[in-house]
């Protein structure tokens, strides 16, 4: 067993492979497709992976982000994907592959760490706590148009628009116009927009 530790360029569609498999087993698109600014060969430094010569058992993933607030700014090293391959489960590797991640992140100079999870008592061993929580919304009827305002249910919008909207706000991560034209080709995803004549 080698690892945690970066993969190398020829491991990375196995990765992907992994991680659809684990992750994304009733969908119809790639991890790699839902999150095009995390699963890129460019940003491969940031993976950490246990594997076997055969296979890859964990798996972890950094994505740092400058977070822009009112009073100052944040690097914040993000931790995604964390999975480990369910006939592993139950033997540290998790504990592992996310502690190489927190190395990695105190190395890139981050402010602290954050890590999206329902399992609050398998993270808080590591250190986390709860911070906050996420919200859903689902829209199930159509949306009532007021105000001469018309609601656009498309993903055919100019990426330079949004990140003129987005980078008016006081808080949020730094984004970039590429970041935005990714966003709008992430599979099954809808965006509403509101427009004025």
């Amino acid at each position: 067993m080698e690892g945690p530790r970066a993969p190398t360029n020829t491991e990375y569609t196995d990765i992907v492979k992994f991680l659809d498999t684990n992750l994304r087993q009733n969908s119809t698109w790639s991890v790699a497709d839902e999150y095009p600014t995390v699963f890129t060969e460019h940003n491969l430094h940031n993976f950490r992976i246990i594997k076997t010569p055969d296979e890859i058992l964990s798996h972890a993933v950094i994505k740092p982000l400058l977070t822009k607030t009112r009073r100052a700014v944040f690097k914040v090293g993000c931790i995604g994907s964390v999975i480990t391959n369910e006939k592993h489960r139950n033997s540290g590797l998790s504990q592992n592959v996310i502690q190489e991640c927190l190395n990695e992140i105190k190395k890139q100079d981050c402010d602290f760490a954050i890590l999206w999870s329902n399992l609050y008592d398998f993270y808080r061993k590591l250190g986390f706590e709860l911070a906050g929580s996420e919200v859903s919304l689902l829209i199930d009827k159509p949306l009532n148009v007021k105000n001469n305002f018309k609601i656009l249910d498309s993903n055919k919008v100019d990426p330079q628009a949004l990140y003129r909207i987005y980078s008016q706000h006081s808080v949020g991560a730094v984004r970039n116009l590429d970041d935005f034209t990714k966003y709008l080709t992430i599979p099954n995803s809808r965006l509403y927009t509101a427009w004025t004549s």
